[in-house]
């Protein structure tokens, strides 16, 4: 069964936005999501990691180019 507090959480998130559950407990935050969204999460960060690195490459090599 689904807590009532995750149902309105879901239920007030706007379309195409993951819901998350933030709160304090014992003078640390927390944050609660779907276990489907956080690996979304993780892919998409996985990905922009490598576009990344690619993007590093390609200004290195035009440095290297520049330099020459």
């Amino acid at each position: 069964m689904i807590p009532k507090w995750w149902e309105q959480i879901d239920d007030d998130c706007p379309v195409a936005k993951t819901p998350v559950n933030v709160f304090k407990m014992n003078a640390q935050f927390y944050a609660t999501m779907q276990f489907t969204d956080w690996l979304s999460l993780l892919v998409e960060m996985e990905e922009l990691k490598e576009s990344h690195r690619g993007l590093e490459e390609e200004v290195e090599d035009l440095t290297n180019k520049l330099s020459k």
